[in-house]
């Protein structure tokens, strides 16, 4: 449609223009003057030019195509699913390991966890501060244990030391097994217990390296009086 009214169009005004330099050309009938035939093909340009108009596709539209719906605007967006469940093991184990130089083991007791955590610094400020550590230490897996809401039975800490062989290698060497045991371990108000305490909570098994770390410790006083059971476990007496 829009072809065929382009070409009227366009004839139209062909025959406006001879028709104002010899209007005896384009018109039948008197008078034949110039205001008539501007009358006449100007009247009929005007209404060819609307219906080109009028007949041209809408903006963003090709002629002849059918217009694309977008049904994906349409539909409704798929609902988020809800995340698996966490697995409680990597969720524990992850708790635990937030602390430095510690790794986890864990053992599924008929869905009660057992931590077997180790602990290896790659260096230690003094002997004492060392074995103090340690219960720092206890405490912490302690509390990420309990923060994790998974159920634990109980933990164990095996703690290396840095060591350096006589031929000046450097190296580590366990030094302590430290055990809580399942019994304890749900008694212990974990926001409140100190090191000390919990070093004396602690079964305890001493390597060589550890009753040496051991005996600096305790020779302490202040350490001896507050660590008494743990110093007697570790130095064997």
């Amino acid at each position: 449609m829009t072809d065929i009214l382009t070409v009227l169009l366009l004839i139209t005004l062909i025959v406006l223009t001879v028709g104002l330099v010899r209007p005896r050309l384009v018109l039948f009938g008197e008078p034949r003057t110039r205001g008539r035939v501007g009358f006449i093909y100007g009247f009929l340009a005007a209404i060819l030019f609307a219906a080109f108009g009028n007949s041209l596709p809408p903006e963003g539209e090709v002629a002849g195509e059918e217009p694309v719906i977008d049904t994906a605007a349409a539909e409704p967006e798929p609902e988020p699913q809800p995340a698996p469940p966490a697995d409680p093991a990597e969720t524990l184990k992850a708790a635990v390991e937030k602390m430095a130089d510690i790794t986890v083991e864990l053992e599924d007791r008929n869905g009660k966890f057992q931590i077997a955590a180790t602990y290896k610094p790659t260096a230690i400020w003094s002997t004492s501060s060392y074995v103090s550590g340690l219960g720092m230490q206890l405490n912490d897996i302690g509390r990420y244990a309990t923060k994790s809401g998974v159920p634990v039975e109980g933990f164990s800490l095996a703690a290396w030391t840095p060591t350096t062989d006589k031929y000046g290698n450097s190296g580590v060497g366990l030094a302590f097994v430290l055990e809580i045991k399942p019994e304890d371990y749900v008694q212990v108000n974990w926001e409140g217990i100190g090191f000390d305490q919990l070093l004396n909570l602690a079964t305890v098994t001493a390597t060589p390296l550890g009753k040496k770390a051991a005996a600096t410790y305790c020779a302490d006083d202040d350490n001896l009086r507050s660590s008494l059971a743990f110093c007697r476990a570790a130095l064997g007496s």
